[in-house]
């Protein structure tokens, strides 16, 4: 029990901070725009009070974990109120919400680039040495490195290559978790569904049909998250290797390096 409310703080921690960063972005880019609504009521901003779903953000993440193949690496926030009648001249309604829309997704690639940058300034060589010898890929390598299972199970091994220390140990489990969970909400939120911001690149007529069916849609997402966790974790993982192969490839000496 102990141990399942640690890795629940493990997730909620990562998760309401990153779906913070994800709404701020929403209501920065509408204000750029021209926009104020968001900021008028209070979601220009990075708290997490102003942001937090009961359902989105807390339960459906915690379900997800505990339930036998769901997917604990996806969640929402409230959605931020948007006004696209009131972006500036210039920019049409259609194209301001597809670019407000975007910004939710791009802030969470954009903090697993740093994350995954900072993962491969500081264990590089341990990623790599768990990626080569298992062999898996280097994505799936850092995931393992921030389990606690794996950790304890090769412990004497891992302190051949100089890690191991409680730093360390912390580092990895909170920095390959918010590199996952934030690869796995911007894949969740690309998908093409109502309400998620994906469904903003879809010609305005068929998001006005789908609207009819939000509840039907809804209902599909929640089975979606607790039933196709394995083919959402490799699309996830798959993304995490482009990521990590990047930095590894300047920093870390690349697969096989």
């Amino acid at each position: 029990m102990e141990e399942t409310i640690r890795n629940i703080i493990l997730l909620l921690v990562p998760m309401i901070l990153s779906l913070s960063v994800h709404e701020w972005a929403h209501a920065w880019v509408a204000y750029r725009l021209g926009d104020d609504t968001a900021a008028r009521r209070g979601r220009l901003t990075l708290n997490p009070a102003s942001h937090i779903d009961p359902i989105g953000t807390l339960l459906i993440p915690v379900v997800g974990a505990l339930t036998p193949g769901g997917f604990s690496l996806i969640g929402w926030a409230k959605p931020v109120p948007v006004s696209p009648h009131r972006f500036r001249r210039g920019i049409t309604m259609h194209k301001g919400m597809i670019l407000t829309a975007l910004a939710g997704p791009l802030s969470n690639v954009i903090i697993a680039l740093v994350v995954g940058l900072l993962a491969v300034l500081i264990m590089g060589d341990v990623i790599a040495i768990i990626q080569r010898s298992l062999p898996i890929g280097p994505a799936q390598a850092f995931f393992m490195l921030g389990n606690t299972d794996f950790l304890s199970q090769n412990s004497a091994a891992l302190a051949t290559v100089g890690f191991g220390s409680k730093l360390q140990v912390v580092s990895a489990v909170l920095l390959s978790r918010m590199f996952l969970l934030n690869i796995g909400l911007a894949v969740f939120n690309m998908l093409p569904l109502p309400p998620l911001d994906g469904s903003r690149l879809l010609p305005a007529s068929v998001q006005q049909r789908a609207v009819q069916y939000h509840m039907f849609i809804f209902i599909g997402l929640l089975v979606l998250i607790n039933t196709a966790g394995r083919y959402l974790s490799m699309i996830v993982f798959g993304a995490g290797d482009f990521l990590l192969n990047i930095w590894l490839l300047l920093f870390g000496g690349g697969i096989g390096g």
